[in-house]
């Protein structure tokens, strides 16, 4: 069998497979006869344990004997990095595989493209081996054609739409194993990735970052309204994907509470305050809320409308009345006096009329006077006690009415105070909502 020696792409030497002594002498096939010549390999050709890469491996293969897969190799080398030795190193090794067409064509490739080439007289003298073999023995056995697969170093940007082929299908060394280069969005789950779909659409299972659709992840899709990669509220966009605000369900810093509407009396109103008297929301049984517990500035601390102070003339006719009634109070009283005194003069003179049977001398001592006395008291009763009496109920009567009359009147009368201005509270008719902050952490929609 012929022995192939093969060259680095960076040497500055190709080894052919080992010419015969005479050049232009006929040769025997690969297959049958092994071929006189020497064979001594050139300083700079490099062992097979040395190399790395598809050129190590296209020269593993060359020295195992397995020259078609070589010359596979070489050729995928060549269509890589085209140069002289590649394509010269790819027909010496179809050469050595008995596929004479296929080498003749090469060498003389190599001779066309490369007419400088260091080694062109060697690669003459192959033309001229190789074609006198072929009239003597003929075309030679063509190597079996391979499939075209991803992974087999040969690169099919076009037909096969490979943007790399490092010749395995490990993912995650640069080149995955659907012949894509390394990264999210080829379809292939790699170190750090989540999920990869191949696409860059949103919202569809795997995001274009390739982590799976959900809040967090930095990528607003579906009902998100933002997405900042992280689950702090307060930050501008909050746990739930919602922007931060009062009314997104998420209580913030400054907040309350949130029950994600903005519906008051339900535990918990809008600005995000909880339901309660002095909070400055009006809800229930409350008539108003001036968010404090200062009473007679409108709205009491029970939150009740202050009433403002009752109307003068009803107060003025209470008060006069009360006046006259107290007057004829003191009428009743003293008409009360001059009654007793008629009342304890008359009973003295009949105490006088009683002792005269038992005592004449006696009781007729200072009757004149007891006359004269209870004589004056029933004067004093008739002329002055009956006219305060009259004038005593009438003032009492009277004074009882105004002041019935005024304080009726005073509170029919009396108007609440106007409640203090709420125009600070949000109104039911315009509900405050989450807002966006002018610069969210969030993600961008697409």
């Amino acid at each position: 069998m012929m022995s192939v020696f093969v060259v680095l792409m960076s040497a500055s030497a190709a080894v052919a497979a080992p010419p015969t002594s005479s050049p232009s002498a006929p040769s025997a096939s690969p297959s049958a006869t092994t071929t006189t010549a020497t064979t001594t390999e050139p300083p700079q050709a490099v062992k097979a344990d040395k190399l790395s890469g598809l050129l190590g491996v296209a020269v593993t293969a060359a020295d195992e004997g397995r020259y078609c897969d070589a010359l596979f190799l070489f050729e995928a080398l060549n269509t890589r990095q085209p140069g002289p030795r590649s394509l010269y190193n790819a027909a010496e090794v179809a050469f050595a595989a008995g596929d004479r067409v296929k080498a003749l064509d090469l060498f003389r490739l190599t001779q066309q493209r490369y007419p400088d080439f260091e080694k062109s007289s060697l690669v003459q003298g192959r033309v001229n081996l190789v074609f006198k073999e072929m009239t003597k023995q003929g075309p030679g056995t063509a190597c079996p054609l391979r499939e075209d697969t991803c992974g087999d170093w040969l690169l099919r940007p076009i037909e096969g739409g490979e943007q790399c082929d490092d010749g395995n299908l490990n993912s995650g060394d640069g080149c995955d194993e659907n012949c894509t280069i390394t990264a999210c969005g080829n379809g292939v789950v790699t170190a750090g990735e989540q999920c990869d779909d191949g696409n860059d659409t949103d919202g569809d299972g795997c995001d274009n970052n390739c982590t799976v659709s959900a809040c967090g992840n930095g990528i607003v899709a579906g009902g998100e309204l933002c997405d900042d990669g992280n689950f702090v509220d307060g930050d501008g966009c909050d746990r739930t994907c919602v922007p931060t605000g009062c009314g997104n369900g998420v209580v913030s810093p400054g907040e309350e509470c949130d029950d994600g509407n903005t519906i008051d009396g339900d535990g918990c109103d809008r600005g995000c305050l909880i339901s309660r008297c002095g909070n400055g929301i009006v809800t229930g049984l409350e008539q108003c809320d001036d968010k404090n517990d200062i009473d007679g500035d409108g709205c009491e601390s029970d939150c009740t409308i202050s009433m403002a102070p009752a109307p003068l003339p009803g107060i003025a006719v209470a008060g006069l009345s009360a006046l006259g009634a107290i007057g004829g109070g003191a009428l009743l009283f003293t008409a009360q006096g001059l009654f007793d005194a008629e009342a304890e003069a008359r009973d003295a003179l009949d105490a006088r009329v009683a002792e005269f049977s038992d005592d004449p001398e006696g009781s007729l001592s200072g009757i004149d006077a007891v006359r004269a006395d209870a004589e004056e008291a029933r004067q004093q009763s008739a002329t002055i006690g009956v006219p305060m009496l009259a004038g005593g109920a009438t003032l009492v009567g009277v004074g009882a009415f105004g002041v019935v009359a005024g304080v009726v009147w005073a509170i029919f009368n009396q108007a609440p105070m106007s409640p203090p201005d709420e125009a600070s509270s949000p109104s039911p008719s315009s509900p405050s909502s989450p807002s966006s902050p002018s610069s969210p952490s969030s993600g961008v929609a697409r």
